[in-house]
């Protein structure tokens, strides 16, 4: 074959496969059943066109498939490759419940791919080049001004948070673990560590929430404290919100001090357009808590170096992301530190005057964990969720919830072990390779061309990548898993990732423009472009599609009654609240001593009500029940006689 006819045979291959994939990507956006027989087809048919293509470039570009393979792959490289289709791939679904088919995954998968291979088609028609270009380890920084730029971040993510806590969640708490970290929150407000129960407890009982001699919630202190200090302004759901504005100037001095001027920018910026980061920094979830507080933790470490004070701060970091989220404390904080020790083992004096300078600073984190738990379970070790379900949430084997102080009961025992462990992990990163991003194209795609285009990335890359495995190998240990405002288990990664996306992306928009022979500007203007349209599909895509799963009544909690409770004057009322509209709706409204304003009770029946009626005879009574439904929204009501008494 000539080279002029491999040339020829590889465009006129690229155009049918373009034209394949486009259709295949149509039918992967909807599901139906034509387009369940046609895309594996069309698929394929794919592949093959690009064999072809691929073929007739190294034709004319006289590389042998021998020497291709002895030359530019290596065993690493074959690993990233298989990882990164491990984490596309729905293994966790196929290992927990049998389905292979599950929507969205296969769907986004075939896209993925699809995208994948025009990208890669494209890039050799425009320019076919003699060779592959050497991997490029010296990055340039960039020449712009930190501060105007960071400021600007911080408060596009402080507007951001803010008009989705309002306009998307309402400004109320939709998640149990939320609402009961609000309801203790409220406790703290008042300057107590638990509330006696209430006279007629049947009414006031809500999830993870313990009601025997004290009444109080079963998670660390950790956020509801952070919590308290909105509550006390009477704005809770501001609270993450400043603590994500402030997360995007920590990854910034954490990426600097760590890469240089230009990873740190594109890794705030990717944080400001991060679907997954801003929606759970809108919510009253711990989870922006704890991921701030542990990516300080890392850049105290950093700063540690040359500053022996920081590791008093860095104790007392480890110590309070501990007492918020336990288990990430450790899947994340002992990377960290192993890491350090490892930088700075040679310095052995160092480090034995800097480990005792981080012991005291736990102390006061250990005193605080302790006393909470003697404070809400009489026991100083005993948590309030070992006690709540009579269970250690750690480890394999059998994890009985069984009945418990709120009277519900599992439907089934879990029987937790390592694959299921690890089929949960493997869920997670499906979502996070959906969400994160919210793109086109796989979110982590640019963390595996990091490690495929290399093999063997820098040593600042592999700390970050540890980190996030030393998570994921955490969460193994633990038998419960679910999709709250994404993926949350990974959520403390986000920082990390994204210093790894914002490096692949780096890597690869240079590998693009030393291929095509680019000069800089050019390269760097067609670099905004790709952003540009990366995040306008994703407003067009991923954040309508959001805004609906969490507008319409997330966890069956709306923020119409809190709306409707704000335009009555209930005085001092007792409000019995139906069953129908969720009593995670009104249980958020009660007030913190449960003396002052209306008291908000589940409706469970007449002898309950008389009950409740005769414990605080002094109130007025009202009824909140279901008015209508719209749009699968149920809309409250509120009476001052029950529903359908109209005497």
């Amino acid at each position: 074959m000539k080279r002029e006819n491999a040339r020829r045979i590889g465009l006129v291959a690229f155009v049918v496969n373009l034209l394949l994939c486009g259709w295949a990507h149509l039918l992967a956006a909807r599901s139906s059943y034509v387009g369940g027989v046609l895309l594996p087809l069309l698929t394929g048919m794919a592949f093959v066109f690009a064999a072809f293509a691929f073929t007739a470039y190294a034709h004319y570009a006289e590389i042998s498939f021998r020497d291709f393979c002895t030359r530019y792959i290596s065993p690493r490289q074959i690993c990233a490759v298989l990882l990164f289709l491990l984490v596309c791939l729905p293994l966790g679904h196929l290992a927990k419940s049998g389905l292979w088919l599950t929507e969205p995954w296969m769907g986004l998968l075939y896209r993925w791919v699809l995208l994948i291979l025009v990208a890669v088609q494209g890039i050799l028609v425009w320019r076919l080049h003699r060779g592959l270009v050497p991997p490029i380890h010296r990055l340039e920084a960039c020449a712009t001004r930190s501060f105007p730029w960071i400021f600007l971040a911080m408060g596009v993510v402080f507007l951001e948070t803010n008009w989705i806590s309002w306009k998307v969640l309402d400004h109320v708490a939709h998640v149990e673990d939320s609402i009961a970290q609000l309801f203790q929150a409220k406790i703290f407000s008042i300057g107590r560590w638990y509330l006696d129960p209430p006279p007629v407890p049947e009414a006031f009982r809500y999830p993870h929430v313990i009601m025997e001699d004290r009444w109080c919630a079963i998670y660390p202190p950790g956020f509801s404290l952070v919590l308290a200090l909105g509550v006390l302004a009477g704005m809770p759901w501001i609270v993450n919100p400043v603590i994500s504005t402030v997360t995007a100037a920590i990854l910034y001095l954490y990426a600097r001090k760590l890469y240089d001027r230009r990873t740190a920018f594109l890794a705030v910026g990717l944080l400001c357009i991060s679907p997954f980061f801003l929606v759970m920094g809108s919510s009253m979830m711990n989870h922006p808590l704890t991921l701030f507080v542990l990516l300080l933790l890392a850049l105290s470490l950093e700063w540690a170096q040359s500053r022996a004070i920081m590791f008093l701060f860095a104790g007392f970091l480890a110590g309070y992301a501990f007492v918020t989220r336990p288990l990430t404390a450790l899947g994340i904080g002992v990377p960290l530190v192993l890491f350090f020790c490892f930088e700075e083992r040679k310095r052995w004096r160092f480090l034995l005057r800097g480990g005792l300078s981080f012991l005291v600073g736990l102390l006061p984190c250990v005193w605080l964990m302790l006393t909470a738990n003697f404070k809400t379970t009489g026991d100083p070790f005993l948590s309030g969720y070992q006690k709540y379900f009579d269970s250690n949430p750690l480890g394999f084997g059998k994890k009985p919830w069984g009945e418990h102080p709120a009277g519900l009961v599992s439907s089934h025992q879990v029987y937790h072990t390592p694959l299921l462990g690890i089929s949960n992990w493997s869920i997670n990163l499906n979502n996070a390779n959906r969400d994160l991003l919210g793109w086109p194209i796989a979110s982590l795609f640019p963390i595996a061309y990091l490690w495929i285009r290399s093999g063997r990335p820098d040593y600042r890359d592999r700390k970050m990548l540890w980190i996030c495995v030393g998570l994921g190998i955490a969460y193994v240990f633990y038998y419960y898993q679910d999709i709250c405002y994404g993926p949350r288990n990974v959520y403390e990664c986000i920082p990390y990732a994204l210093l790894l996306i914002s490096r692949g992306l780096i890597q690869l928009w240079t590998d693009i423009g030393a291929f095509l022979r680019i000069p800089r500007k050019p390269l760097r203007t067609l670099g905004w472009g790709f952003l540009t349209c990366m995040v306008a599909v994703m407003l067009c895509t991923t954040a309508p599609r959001l805004y609906q799963e969490y507008r319409r009544t997330y966890w069956r909690v709306t923020g119409e009654l809190r709306s409707l409770v704000l335009k009555t004057d209930l005085g001092n009322a007792v409000v019995f609240v139906d069953p129908v509209l969720n009593y995670g709706n009104a249980f958020q409204l009660n007030p913190p001593d449960m003396k002052s304003g209306p008291l908000f009770a589940e409706d469970l029946g007449e002898d309950i009500r008389e009950a409740v009626m005769a414990a605080y005879p002094d109130r007025a009574v009202y009824y909140a029940f279901e008015d209508f439904r719209e749009a699968g929204r149920v809309v409250p009501r509120l009476a001052d006689r029950p529903p359908g008494d109209d005497t």
